[in-house]
């Protein structure tokens, strides 16, 4: 649905993209007013809460138009005729979503792996 009205309507469009810009500097205005002192192994220390993250995530995410755009131009093309096109649009968007959650866990895993031998005695001496 979003998607849908950021392409109809220009205005919108430059709206979000301007909200997600000042956004982004609101950002890094924050990390330049309190920046880190240290980049520590102590993940505990560095990480945002749970709903810290996904609230800062989900804002990213919506003041992004570029994904709305994806979801209007990419995925009608594989909407057969004869189905309801609300429907199957939500089925493809959910497989999307699903495949982007595993493929990210993938990575989570791999670069705790990666960062775990990093710092392991035999690499670091």
């Amino acid at each position: 649905m979003m998607g849908v009205l950021l392409r109809a309507s220009e205005l919108l469009y430059t709206a979000v993209k301007l909200g997600g810009a000042v956004y982004l500097i609101w950002l890094g205005v924050g990390l330049l007013r309190k920046p880190r002192q240290q980049i520590s192994g102590d993940m505990e220390r560095l990480s945002l809460g749970s709903l810290a993250a996904f609230r800062q995530g989900l804002i990213t995410n919506l003041l992004n138009p570029k994904i709305g755009i994806f979801y209007v131009s990419f995925i009608p093309q594989f909407i057969p005729a004869e189905t309801n096109v609300a429907i199957y649009s939500f089925f493809l968007a959910s497989v999307h979503t699903a495949s982007s959650m595993l493929w990210f866990l993938a990575l989570i895993l791999a670069a705790y792996r990666l960062g775990r031998w990093l710092r392991s005695p035999r690499v670091i001496g």
